[in-house]
Formats: structure tokens, sequence, C-alpha cells
């Protein structure tokens, strides 16, 4: 879709908005010490103290910072999962039909986790060879957004970490400062790879049909709906089940089981996807790099 046109309508009179958290009652109370009624100013000024009391100063830490949240992912979709789960697992026990599932579900984790790693190295190859620089230090110089996405499992909330880690590489400040936080939202490979090896091994132990045209529609529409995801901890997740099937062919069991095998090793999905901003940092960082010299 391309926006050729836009159109704004006004009010002439102001009307401020202030429903969001304390924004009222800290911009009201701006207006009283002022004496005045209250106008744009106060509200602006009190955005930016909630602003400022939320998150770091962007001019030493680049961030997003903005008002938008994901409630509906963190506070009710992601904590009622593991029931769901529950009570999938309960009727597939049943059924004995978990027993064999267990055995597999360690080895469909390690494989999703050397299938990030070689992907890490393969892109910091190609970063390094584009921006002269040694792809193992740079890699190196990652580890710290590498653990931090790990333990706390999610790509927005590691943006600070990331871009400490991306200006050790010698990266500009404003390169990181535009490049983490964009890439923190739409480059979601590490979780693409986990819900990639999570649904093969579903339908390979389900005895489901997969042709290739199928599976390279899933990855597809898959990688769409990542970039649309939100960076936090499920987010690929929640926005890829309607897929897994839409287009998959898979029920209620086969479902359950790729969430289980997905959020039972979470971290490494986010992991891969911050050390990999970093390479892409880095190719942006040299192509400005190479123009600014021309």
């Amino acid at each position: 879709m391309i926006i050729t046109k836009v159109e704004f309508n006004l009010q002439q009179k102001f009307t401020p908005k202030t429903n969001y958290g304390d924004l009222d009652t800290i911009a009201k109370h701006k207006a009283a010490q002022e004496n005045q009624a209250l106008n744009a100013q106060h509200i602006a000024r009190a955005v930016i103290e909630i602003r400022q009391s939320k998150l770091p100063d962007p001019k030493p830490i680049g961030n997003v910072g903005s008002f938008f949240h994901n409630p509906i992912i963190e506070k009710i979709i992601i904590p009622l999962l593991p029931v769901y789960i529950f009570t999938m697992i309960c009727e597939m026990s049943a059924k004995g039909t978990i027993t064999a599932l267990i055995g597999a579900g360690f080895k469909i984790i390690l494989t999703g986790i050397v299938l990030s790693v070689c992907y890490l190295v393969i892109q910091y190859g190609i970063a390094g060879i584009i921006a002269r620089k040694n792809p193992f230090k740079c890699l190196w110089n990652m580890s710290s957004a590498y653990l931090t996405a790990f333990s706390i499992c999610s790509s927005s909330a590691t943006i600070p970490v990331t871009s400490a880690c991306a200006k050790k590489n010698g990266i500009r400040e404003d390169i990181v400062d535009f490049t983490i936080p964009l890439c923190s939202t739409v480059h979601m490979c590490g979780s693409t790879i986990k819900l990639a090896v999570s649904s093969i091994a579903i339908a390979y132990i389900f005895n489901i049909p997969l042709p290739f045209a199928v599976y390279a529609h899933f990855v597809f529409m898959q990688g769409i709906a990542a970039v649309a995801a939100p960076g936090v901890m499920g987010g690929v997740l929640m926005a890829s089940v309607g897929l897994l099937e839409s287009i998959m062919g898979f029920g209620p069991e086969q479902t359950a089981l790729v969430m289980t095998l997905y959020l039972a090793l979470d971290g490494y999905g986010p992991a891969c996807n911050v050390t990999g901003d970093g390479a892409i940092a880095l190719v942006i960082d040299s192509i400005f790099k190479k123009k600014d010299n021309e």
C-alpha cells in the first residue's frame, strides 16, 4: 500500500485530551502554578515529564519511547497461555500421546538454538565483509545484548543494552539510535527460526503432510506476521497462531505443542533477534560512511 495523500480535519478550538495516566493531574498542576488556563504548552511539558520518569534520557541512550503499550499481549494472553497449554497436555496425556513428544522436545529446542547461532555467524560474516571488520570480534561485542535478551525474553526491553554493544563495534551514534530501535520491532529472525523448527517438528511427529508449496506459503506469511508482531514475549507466536491453523492445518493439540516448544526456552529467539540487529547496524553504518566519503 502506497499513501499518496493525507487530509487532516483539525478543530479550531483547542480541546485537550488528557486521559492518559497522570497527564491530566500534572498538566493542570503546571497551569495552576502559572495561574493560566490549561494550554498545549502545559500538556507538552507534562508529557515530557512523564516520559523522563519512565524512560532513559534519549541523548546518552537512544530509544523510541512512546505512550503505546501492549496490554492484551502482556497482561491477558501471555499469562493465560500456560493454562491453555496445560489443559491440552493433560488431554494428550490421557490419550497416551505425550510420552514420545517429551523425548523429542529437547532435540527440537537444541536444533533451534544451533540454527540461530549458525544464522548469526553467517550474518556477521557478511556484515564483516561489507564493513571490513573482524566478524567474530563484532559478534563477541554483542554478547551482553544476547545474554540480556536471553534472560528477559524481549527485544524491545533490551534496546539500551543492544545500543551500547553496537557502539562498541564502532558504529556511529546516529546510526545506532535509528537502526536498533527500528530493528527491535521488525527484525525477528530468531523468533522466526524457533517457530519454523517447532512447526516442522510437530508436523513430522503427527504425520501431517507438508508440501513445499504449503510451507513456503506459511514462511512468507509468517515473515510478514513477525514484522507486524510487537517486540514482547510471545509476540511473534501470537501473531502466527492463526497461520498454523489456516495454512499448516494444525488442530488445537498441534498448536498447543508448538506454543509449548516455543515458550519452553523462549530466550534464544529474542537473543538472536537483538544480536542480529547489531549486524544490520554495521552494514548500514558502512553504507553511509561510503556516501559521506563521496
